[in-house]
């Protein structure tokens, strides 16, 4: 298991005496996955939503994922998204803000791969993704002179004044599993490890305090 979220469980797992297992899928299926226990939790930047605790019991937020603007022009800012073609993922939570703000010049997309081979053409000016999401595909196939940016809290986009609280979501009968990843997650916080492994994975410090858990 790659990634911030993969190192943080590995920590997890070694404090309770236990080896993590990964188990590859779709997207679509990791929280079937948990529901029908074939998996005890799931990692890929699963936010604390009002649905999901609906099918599934959440963790207490582990770190804030912040949406981060993607540009070769260093586009910083929500205002300055426009006047540009800006891409995003299907599913994301922040789309129907974007397309109100910013109508037709926003186009959505099935993969991150599709998104970003937009990108690197010169089909689209601007990526608005997540750090993980962005890292995971740049690594395969990297694009020249990207810059990423935090834009500052704007109302236009919601999920940059409320950003996406990370969580090891667990089955709904599975209630320890839930109390040692809250105790472990908050050892790890307390000691500054939680911090060391986010900024190792190009996080801000403050990724590790993502404040009270909250539902998106």
């Amino acid at each position: 298991v790659g990634g911030a979220e993969g190192a943080i469980l590995t920590e997890i797992a070694a404090m309770e005496c236990l080896k993590v297992k990964a188990i590859p899928g779709a997207g679509a299926a990791m929280i079937p996955s948990i529901t029908s226990k074939r998996a005890d939790t799931t990692a890929g930047s699963w936010y604390r939503t009002a649905e999901r605790a609906k099918v599934v019991l959440l963790s207490d937020p582990v770190f804030a994922d912040r949406l981060i603007i993607v540009s070769q022009k260093g586009v910083a800012t929500v205002p300055d998204l426009k006047g540009h073609k800006v891409g995003s993922i299907l599913g994301f939570l922040w789309n129907d803000d974007l397309q109100t703000y910013l109508g037709d010049s926003v186009k959505l997309y099935e993969t991150a791969q599709a998104m970003y081979a937009d990108l690197a053409a010169g089909r689209i000016d601007v990526v608005i993704d997540t750090y993980p999401s962005a890292k995971s595909t740049l690594e395969k196939s990297p694009i020249d002179g990207l810059k990423f940016e935090v834009p500052p809290a704007d109302p236009a986009i919601l999920s940059t004044v409320k950003p996406g609280q990370i969580n090891f979501p667990v089955n709904l009968d599975n209630p320890g599993l839930v109390a040692a990843f809250n105790a472990d997650v908050a050892e790890l916080r307390k000691s500054g490890k939680l911090e060391k492994i986010l900024v190792s994975f190009g996080f801000k410090p403050d990724a590790a305090e993502p404040g009270e858990p909250n539902l998106l």
